[in-house]
């Protein structure tokens, strides 16, 4: 599964899964792991989101699916992640 933001031609981002489930990793200018948004449109503590194109619905219409980027100096359960993903 591999989606692409098309804001702009700048902010290309790819967006593929990581190993363990529920987990991507957001390929662009720089690499991060990222989760989907349980609340789209709503930073709960103020992270970076990623706002891409899915696949297109039965009607034809292109679905935006969003995903918090996680900073491992924020959060203690990524900085596990990290710690323990290698």
């Amino acid at each position: 599964m591999y989606l692409y933001s098309t804001l702009s031609y700048k902010n290309v981002v790819l967006v593929e899964p990581h190993r363990h489930e529920g987990v991507f990793v957001a390929r662009g200018k720089e690499d991060a792991l990222v989760t989907l948004n349980s609340t789209p449109g709503i930073a709960v503590y103020g992270e970076k989101r990623i706002s891409v194109e899915g696949p297109p619905g039965p009607d034809g219409n292109v679905t935006k699916i969003e995903y918090r980027v996680w900073n491992p100096f924020r959060s203690k359960r990524m900085s596990l992640f990290f710690q323990f993903s290698s």
